[in-house]
């Protein structure tokens, strides 16, 4: 089993004037460096915008992988069964990160909140969380409006 690349998708936000909201997908090849697709996008986003009356909010690059192989899977996951970790301090700045049919071994058993709150001292659920908070692979991870994580504020499942 191996990550393979798949095309990557230049994706354009549109709104109306009525506040819809629309996009447009163009697939570009896995093997076009990232410079290039992001030249890519910078040249497309004025072309489409020129034959197009609604507002261009924003855009997309998304790099796509997939597994090389597919497997049925294992009983009892659900991806509506999911972990929310919530990073910051500042309500007003707040980040969430969802793990989808978390493993309900990460799930506390027993105390006040039990079959909610998740166990963040499992060692699993513990490099997660550390990973996120002070990065990986030379990359930290950030909210919405680029300011660092922080810490873990909570942690629990929540059923979709």
């Amino acid at each position: 089993m191996a990550l393979v690349a798949l095309t990557m998708r230049v994706r354009l936000l549109w709104r109306d004037n009525d506040g819809a909201e629309s996009t447009t997908i163009v697939n570009i090849p896995a093997a076009t460096g990232f410079g290039s697709a992001l030249s890519f996008l910078a040249s497309w986003r004025p072309l489409a915008s020129a034959i197009s009356s609604a507002y261009c909010y924003g855009a997309d690059l998304l790099i796509r992988y997939a597994e090389n192989e597919t497997w049925p899977a294992p009983a009892g996951t659900d991806v509506q069964r999911e972990a929310v970790l919530i990073f910051g301090a500042d309500p007003t700045s707040l980040a969430a990160v969802h793990v989808p049919s978390i493993n309900l071994e990460y799930v506390l058993a027993s105390g006040p909140y039990a079959g909610i709150a998740l166990d963040t001292a499992a060692p699993a659920l513990a490099a997660f969380i550390a990973a996120l908070a002070s990065g990986l692979a030379g990359v930290a991870a950030c909210d919405p409006l680029a300011a660092d994580l922080g810490e873990l504020a909570t942690a629990y499942m929540q059923q979709l």
